[in-house]
């Protein structure tokens, strides 16, 4: 979507942001609709999931995994990913010059959650992923 606006720069709340965040919420309602199993991955922060969740109603089998680094990792994958991809760049607001915990907002819902490191690989591995995403909800 960023090269349907030339010159752009991403900026906090800027109408690509806007129209990113809505085209995604569209596509995950028509799927929740249709009774697709969806993963719907983004590097939202927790507001920004629960405005999501609101609008799109309710997803009864919902499920929450959370992938975290430390802050350092963090930073050197962004700046790497930045570096290397024109079209990464579009997707983000004014850089960071280090991550901190403080500044991250995680999600904070009464939803089933699984919190994965992915450090090195995935801490829980995938075979565990795979469980939590298919157990029965109580």
């Amino acid at each position: 979507m960023a090269f349907s606006l030339p010159g752009y720069r991403p900026a906090p709340g800027d109408t690509l942001n806007q129209q990113t965040f809505t085209v995604f919420r569209d596509v995950l309602r028509v799927l929740l609709d249709a009774g697709a199993t969806t993963v719907a991955e983004a590097a939202f922060q927790g507001p920004a999931w629960h405005r999501l969740l609101e609008e799109i109603g309710s997803a009864p089998n919902a499920r929450i995994i959370e992938c975290h680094v430390d802050p350092e990792t963090a930073h050197a994958r962004r700046s790497e990913r930045d570096a290397s991809n024109e079209v990464r760049q579009a997707s983000h607001s004014a850089p960071n010059p280090v991550f901190t915990v403080a500044d991250w907002r995680g999600i904070t819902l009464d939803l089933p959650t699984l919190r994965v490191d992915t450090t090195d690989g995935y801490e829980p591995g995938l075979d565990e992923i795979i469980d939590f995403c298919k157990a029965e909800q109580a």
